[in-house]
């Protein structure tokens, strides 16, 4: 059974709405930039339900080809026609000389550099067209569960630049610019959270495991390899709805949760998802196959008990 996805458009805050590339499968599909140097991001949307996939982010075209990026080439594999007509929309419409790839929006946002004598360096992530990002820690007088982190954009990048956030040494805590960064970027936050673990900067990540083992958990089973590692599917339900529950993945440490979420609800036999890791999840399609799988085959069985 195929799903259907809501499109989403993207704030037109941040993007600007190019126009239609044309009706398939019934839908209309609109096409929405944002201005970048020598280059331009995009985000194709449904302008309604679509089966399987209502939403194409992480488009870059530099007036030329589209850069071979997951969403793209997802498009050009299952959905090759639609891909023709993007790539002819953005021939007739977006030319190497556009003002979209020679002039940005406004102005890129630079990141600021904390000072080192407050500040240390943790490490560098780079992920796909955002650029290399530097993480670091700042130096606290007193002990603290909570490392306070500044991610910050070596070169300048929209929209933002420059994230503020906590760490326990298992996940970033849920404040403002932690759910941006997971909302909008959430490669680059899933790189992020990689890198952190692999500094190790506390002790107590054996301490957290115990704690977080002590919610109950249902585990569905393996779902693949996703961000370097083989993750399992685990769920609470929503007590107060049967046909509601939200999901998570495990980490590199079995049976313990990811720092985002998705939320699965279920409406006349039809499954609906939405949150951050849902987002990042269409990314890896081979992994979300798996996930809806084992989603529909739950809640298939409940209906059994």
């Amino acid at each position: 059974m195929a799903f259907t996805y809501e499109g989403k458009n993207p704030s037109l805050g941040l993007y600007r709405e190019l126009g239609s590339i044309g009706e398939f499968e019934g839908v209309d599909w609109k096409l929405f930039c944002r201005p970048g140097q020598n280059k331009a991001y995009m985000v194709l949307v449904a302008q309604g339900r679509a089966k399987n996939k209502a939403n194409y982010r992480d488009l870059v075209w530099n007036g030329v080809r589209l850069a071979s990026y997951k969403d793209e080439t997802l498009l050009k594999t299952h959905r090759g026609v639609m891909h023709s007509a993007l790539l002819k929309y953005l021939q007739e419409n977006v030319p190497v000389d556009s003002e979209l790839l020679t002039k940005l929006n406004g102005r890129a946002h630079e990141g600021v550099t904390p000072p080192s004598e407050e500040w240390s360096k943790v490490g560098e992530v780079t992920c796909e067209a955002l650029n290399t990002w530097t993480i670091y820690r700042k130096n606290l007088d007193w002990e603290s569960d909570w490392a306070h982190l500044k991610v910050v954009a070596e070169s300048p990048v929209p929209n933002k630049a420059n994230y503020r956030m906590k760490w326990n040494g298992e996940r970033l805590s849920g404040e403002k610019d932690a759910i941006l960064l997971a909302d909008y970027r959430p490669e680059l936050c899933d790189a992020i959270v990689e890198k952190l673990r692999e500094c190790r900067m506390f002790d107590r990540a054996e301490a957290y495991v115990e704690e977080q083992q002590t919610i109950e958990y249902t585990n569905l089973g393996p779902v693949g390899v996703t961000a370097g590692s083989a993750r399992d599917l685990l769920l609470v339900e929503d007590l107060s709805n049967p046909d509601v529950a939200e999901a998570w993945l495990t980490t590199k440490t079995p049976n313990v949760v990811t720092a985002i979420s998705f939320r699965v609800k279920r409406e006349d036999g039809t499954l609906f998802f939405e949150g951050p890791l849902y987002n990042s999840l269409l990314k890896t399609p081979e992994v979300w196959a798996k996930v809806e799988e084992l989603l529909e085959q739950y809640f298939l069985e409940k209906d059994f008990y």
